[in-house]
């Protein structure tokens, strides 16, 4: 009988586990795997940072031209009176603007005789604006046609009735900068009562002196009527109603942000406060204006504040577009281009007028 026999194999060729060569090798390519993968991670983190960036840098430049824009497509309206025909406080071409107001000073946020004016350098505006940048003032009455005025005045220094059917008539707050007017002449003052309003009976405004609005007050701190001539009865017109609007301005510049724990410039409105910070990022603000100096109608050229403060030749109401540029910041990201944002409105109702 033929007996089976068993072959083991010897102690040389049985495996017992990795050599030190084998495991440094696995090591190796572990780690080489890892970074690759780390690296293809990193990769898709600061893409997705740029990406978020650029689309947060994109929305920011669209809010802030948009607002600009919105302000400057009606700068200078005032009921039916042209600002453009003002020449040289109240000395108007063919209508007429008083400006009763205290705090009016010339290139002022209430010195409605010009429709726009700014700077070359926003510091002469707010010392901590950026030197170097521009500042903006844009002035303006809300275009929503205004509110009747129901009364005639019995003199210039009397009191105010509008119509107390008009729903708009509640807007009407105390301290609120209006304008009374039809389209021979237009008065701006603060409404110094608490205007009444109940859906019927007539609104009253006054427009007294000695009354100042609180330092707190979001948009008109410190102001006050300095007289109460308006130099115009307004009320019981046959040709044009006199109607009351309400005119306010912005003054746009650029400052280093109030954000919490955030850091670079920021575009403000009117107060260096953090609730006036409107984009976050913006590290320039350059504004050019479109003279007409010719006469006729159409923009000749485009000049700074400068020019047109410094020559006797070129004035505020020669001004019928705005070119502003904004340069942004991309935000959560390192070494790269920041990029520049432009657009030109042309002010509405400026160029040649009838004689």
């Amino acid at each position: 009988m033929r007996t089976m026999r068993h072959h083991r194999g010897s102690p040389a060729t049985r495996q017992h586990g990795l050599s030190l060569v084998e495991l440094m090798i696995a090591m190796t390519l572990s780690l080489v795997l890892l970074a690759g993968v780390i690296q293809v991670m990193s990769s898709s983190k600061q893409s997705y940072v740029l990406e978020d960036g650029m689309s947060r840098m994109q929305e920011n430049a669209r809010y802030a031209l948009d607002r600009i824009a919105r302000d400057l497509s009606t700068a200078g309206f005032m009921g039916c009176v042209e600002s453009d025909y003002v020449d040289d406080k109240g000395t108007a071409k063919r209508f007429n603007l008083v400006n009763v107001l205290a705090k009016q000073a010339t290139g002022s946020r209430w010195d409605f005789f010009d429709a726009v004016s700014g700077g070359d350098n926003a510091t002469r505006y707010d010392s901590h604006a950026v030197a170097g940048t521009d500042y903006l003032t844009i002035r303006r009455s809300l275009g929503n046609g205004g509110v009747r005025v129901v009364r005639r005045m019995a003199g210039p220094t009397d009191d105010i009735y509008l119509d107390g059917t008009d729903p708009r008539a509640a807007d009407f707050k105390q301290y609120d900068v209006v304008a009374v007017g039809n389209c021979s002449g237009m008065s701006v003052f603060m409404i110094t009562n608490t205007p009444a309003y109940d859906g019927s009976t007539d609104v009253r405004l006054a427009h007294a002196t000695g009354v100042t609005a609180p330092p707190s007050h979001p948009y008109n701190p410190g102001q006050s009527n300095a007289s109460l001539d308006l130099q115009a009865v307004y009320g019981g017109d046959s040709g044009s109603q006199a109607r009351v609007y309400t005119v306010f301005s912005n003054t746009y510049f650029v400052a280093p942000t109030l954000e919490p724990g955030g850091s670079g410039y920021a575009l403000f409105v009117n107060d260096y406060t953090r609730k006036n910070e409107l984009v976050q990022d913006v590290v320039n603000f350059q504004v050019a204006y479109g003279i007409d100096s010719d006469g006729k109608q159409g923009v000749d050229r485009y000049v700074t504040a400068t020019d047109i403060e410094g020559t006797s030749t070129l004035s505020w109401n020669q001004v019928q577009a705005v070119q502003f540029t904004l340069t942004l910041a991309v935000p959560g990201t390192r070494d790269v281009q920041n990029r520049t944002f432009s657009r030109t409105v042309r002010i509405r109702n400026r160029g040649e007028r009838p004689s």
